[in-house]
């Protein structure tokens, strides 16, 4: 994005720093106040897929109980952490007309959060699913399209052509 003239934030990862530990309540708040006073025009969210992927073995979640079997197992809790955190920034573009984009590997169990079936019944027409692809789940405030999609259910396969 920045080749193409955009001016881009820094990429927000624990890995890069302390200071941006999106499980930290104070980052959160952090960034729900940037978006709301339209300090970001746009933001991509790709929240880690490792506890929520089908592959997780030992699994600590499935899709009839998406939060995890035991929610205090460290690592279903970061997962459900940062999932709730991310949908949380998108509920908040939405509201604040910022352009949003949630990503998430087709078959993640994320998907079958209550949390993410809300925000769909919410911004239904906006919501894209790709089986097996990746999920793309994206918000513009003037509603223009960036991709079309055509789909059958949550769970079938999807064609994606980019708009002309």
């Amino acid at each position: 994005m920045a080749k193409r003239g955009f001016v881009v934030g820094p990429i927000l990862d624990i890995t890069y720093s302390p200071q941006y530990d999106l499980t930290s309540e104070r980052v959160l708040s952090w960034l729900i106040f940037m978006i709301q006073h339209k300090r970001v025009r746009a933001l991509a969210i790709k929240p880690p897929c490792t506890s929520f992927s089908p592959a997780a073995h030992p699994a600590g979640r499935s899709y009839s109980q998406p939060r995890g079997f035991c929610e205090e197992n460290p690592k279903v809790w970061v997962g459900n952490r940062l999932a709730f955190g991310g949908l949380t920034l998108l509920w908040v573009a939405l509201h604040a007309e910022v352009l949003g984009l949630l990503e998430a590997p087709g078959k993640s169990k994320m998907a079958w959060l209550t949390e993410w079936l809300y925000m769909l019944t919410l911004a239904c027409r906006d919501s894209r699913s790709l089986h097996g692809v990746l999920r793309f789940w994206k918000h513009s405030p003037k509603g223009e399209q960036i991709f079309d999609v055509q789909h059958e259910s949550r769970l079938h396969n999807a064609e994606v052509q980019p708009r002309s």
